[in-house]
């Protein structure tokens, strides 16, 4: 399948509310993943970068980033990648990243760096980002609560 890599738009809010709630259930900690109105104040904004990967067969968004853009600092930061059960095994997670930090990092591009946190239940978002050619950081113990304190990692 041939999935269309763009920025998300209005259209998306209530696919992607599904895909955050499907994949991460109704613990997910940020509202740009729970709340409507959020979401759509941020892919309206130009301190966000937000995109998503179509489905070629109904054209709706089956995975998602979020780069949370500082101009004055010149770094962004990756939140809240998901990717639809049904599609995983399609690199669509590191297509995202890709396009994004492409984007983001170009020559004279509005960035000069790029980092994410990930979680650790599952080293599969750490090989993603570690294929992707970021660079391992150090971790956080109990740094974040879902359920209970988790440790992430920092790329």
């Amino acid at each position: 399948m041939s999935y269309v890599i763009d920025r998300a738009n209005l259209n998306d809010v209530d696919v992607l509310l599904k895909l955050y709630l499907i994949v991460y259930g109704s613990n997910y900690p940020l509202k740009f993943g729970t709340d409507r109105e959020v979401m759509k104040k941020t892919i309206q904004s130009s301190d966000f970068l937000w995109l998503v990967a179509r489905d070629p067969l109904n054209g709706n968004a089956v995975a998602s980033v979020l780069f949370d853009i500082d101009l004055i600092g010149k770094i962004g930061k990756i939140a809240g990648l998901v990717v639809s059960p049904e599609h995983r095994k399609q690199k669509l997670a590191s297509r995202l990243i890709s396009s994004g930090t492409a984007e983001l990092l170009r020559e004279n591009g509005p960035l000069n760096s790029i980092y994410a946190t990930t979680r650790t239940n599952s080293v599969s978002p750490q090989m993603i980002f570690l294929n992707d050619d970021f660079v391992p950081l150090g971790i956080f113990p109990n740094a974040h609560k879902l359920k209970h304190y988790e440790t992430l990692t920092l790329f």
